[in-house]
């Protein structure tokens, strides 16, 4: 099992959900919206493919599968954050369904994951005007990772999961200006509805130059690293 390490301070920022945007109040009081609904407004083009598999099963059934999908991958979550803080009865309550993904990254986990800083806290940049919650950060196994979880119907191929890939970054440029610390690598575990898993990892430099930061007029040179 990944041991935790308290090397970090770790943050639980409050959040604002009252419209259709998240947000959250950072340290100094501003408001924030999410690094997820910042991306959704950004993201045209998924969200027109969104639209037209909506049009394809119909709005009724397209709510249903998406309904289920998050209240899915909302119980995997759980059950990780109960296993990396070595709660005893981690799947205590569980749908089968997320016990099972669970269980296919659970591997993932067990073999790479060295030990972990944060689980599920709250990151935020003063530069970018981002906040969100990272689901974990850690030693994946010997560089300093952003992992994300994600769970899926079916496999993904790399070219599908650019926001994934941008909304690790996200996290890896807010790390590092809270904490002075390179990201070295960012990780993203998918687990696949119908059984497996799969793993794709990246370094954060490679998606620094995306629209999605120069259209937030971020400027790379602004951190610098000790």
């Amino acid at each position: 099992m990944p041991k935790f390490d308290n090397k970090y301070t770790r943050y639980r920022l409050p959040r604002d959900e009252t419209g259709p945007n998240r947000f959250y109040i950072s340290p100094k009081g501003q408001k924030y919206i999410s690094v997820t609904s910042a991306l959704k407004e950004f993201s045209v083009e998924k969200n027109k493919q969104l639209e037209e598999w909506k049009k394809k099963v119909g709005t009724e059934e397209a709510e249903r599968i998406a309904r289920v999908s998050r209240s899915r991958g909302t119980g995997m979550h759980t059950i990780i954050e109960n296993y990396l803080h070595n709660k005893k009865d981690y799947i205590k309550d569980a749908m089968p369904e997320s016990i099972s993904m669970f269980k296919d990254l659970k591997l993932f986990l067990d073999k790479g994951l060295k030990c972990w800083y944060l689980c599920e806290d709250t990151l935020w940049s003063d530069v970018l005007e981002l906040a969100g919650t990272v689901d974990c950060v850690g030693m994946f196994p010997d560089k300093l990772t952003v992992l994300d979880f994600k769970n899926s119907r079916w496999p993904k191929k790399r070219e599908w999961i650019l926001d994934y890939f941008i909304q690790t970054t996200c996290y890896a440029m807010m790390f590092e200006e809270i904490y002075n610390e390179k990201i070295e690598q960012i990780a993203i575990l998918i687990a696949i509805e119908q059984g497996g898993a799969q793993l794709f990892l990246g370094n954060p430099d490679s998606f620094r130059s995306n629209d999605f930061f120069t259209q937030r007029l971020y400027n790379p040179t602004q951190i610098a690293y000790t």
